[in-house]
Parts: C-alpha cells; sequence; structure tokens
C-alpha cells in the first residue's frame, strides 16, 4: 500500500473514532433523558451510525494490526537479489511519525523478477535497516530471523516474546573520495 493512501485511510479511521465517540455520548445522553422523562429513547439513526462506526474501526483495527499486507509501503533501504537472481529482497523504513504506529519499524518484501508479484514476509518493530543475506535460492537472513522466502513470513506483533535489541543490522560504506 502506497504512503499516501495509508495515510489517507488513517486520518479516516480517525474521523470514525471521533463520530463513533460523539455518537455514543448522543446515545447515553439520549437514554438517561429518556428514563428521565419516560420517552422514547433514542431513534434507529443513531444505533446505525454507532454500530456502523464500530464495525468500520473493528475493521481498521483487524487490518492494521493482524494484516501484514495493510502495511505502508515504508522508504526504501536497499535490494539485495538472490543467487540464482530470480528473487529480489527490498527492505524498507518507516522514519516519521506520519505513517501511523510504525515509525519505528522495517519491512521487508520479496519481489519475484519473472512475475513481477510482491509479497512482505518481514516486519519487525525497533528497526531500521535490518541486514539481508540469502543463505540460498529461497532461504534468506533478515536480521535475526531465518526465512523461507515461500512459506515463512516474520510479523514481530505475532511474537509472544518480543525483542528489545536492535537486531543486525546493514553496514554503511561511505566512500569520500
Amino acid at each position: 500500500m502506497s504512503n499516501t493512501l495509508f495515510i489517507i485511510i488513517m486520518y479516516f479511521a480517525f474521523l470514525i473514532l471521533f463520530a463513533t465517540i460523539a455518537s455514543l455520548f448522543i446515545l447515553v445522553a439520549k437514554v438517561i433523558f429518556g428514563f428521565a422523562n419516560r420517552t422514547h429513547i433514542a431513534n434507529k439513526n443513531h444505533w446505525v451510525l454507532f454500530l456502523l462506526s464500530v464495525v468500520l474501526l473493528s475493521l481498521y483495527y483487524y487490518n492494521i494490526y493482524c494484516n501484514i499486507e495493510f502495511l505502508p509501503k515504508g522508504y526504501l533501504n536497499q535490494m539485495v537479489s538472490s543467487p540464482n537472481g530470480e528473487l529480489q529482497i527490498s527492505t524498507y523504513n518507516y522514519s516519521g511519525f506520519h505513517l501511523g504506529l510504525h515509525f519505528r519499524a522495517a519491512r521487508a518484501a520479496v519481489y519475484n523478477v519473472d512475475t513481477g508479484e510482491s509479497k512482505t514476509i518481514y516486519f519487525n518493530n525497533y528497526d531500521y535497516d535490518p541486514y539481508v543475506e540469502w543463505m540460498n535460492n529461497s532461504k534468506v537472513i533478515i536480521g535475526r530471523e531465518t526465512l523461507d522466502v515461500d512459506r515463512d513470513i516474520y510479523d514481530f506483533r505475532r511474537e509472544l516474546k518480543r525483542h528489545t535489541k536492535l537486531p543486525r543490522q546493514r553496514e554503511h560504506t561511505c566512500n569520500l573520495n
């Protein structure tokens, strides 16, 4: 997902959150005043608005915390080709809070050069520019994780014990000549 689309969806989710909170206050006020005056509690439109906004927020929450393909693209760090040249690992970072909750994370995607398909296989918190090394044509080391690009996915959000140390990072060489 592009960074711009992610930001638009994030702002839209904040608007829905505001509408949910506002409709909740309206419903609570109508219930309190309805019981005090012994009148009709609330009309259907308020309930529909409230329930619809709760469903939309639930969908957003699920995607932001459980769906690895919902992540913003991020900013490209490096691209590393497999030994046979058929696959390529691209690593991205999220520098800046404007990309949401993942402002200090890194993502890696495997790209099939022949088919043009790409899928995210690595997402780690407290990471910026993870080290990438191909072990063979299907296994790769990204940060501290060894992954089979055909079937493995590392997502820190699914780990019970989270690492607090920075994983191995790419070494930067600076040529000033």
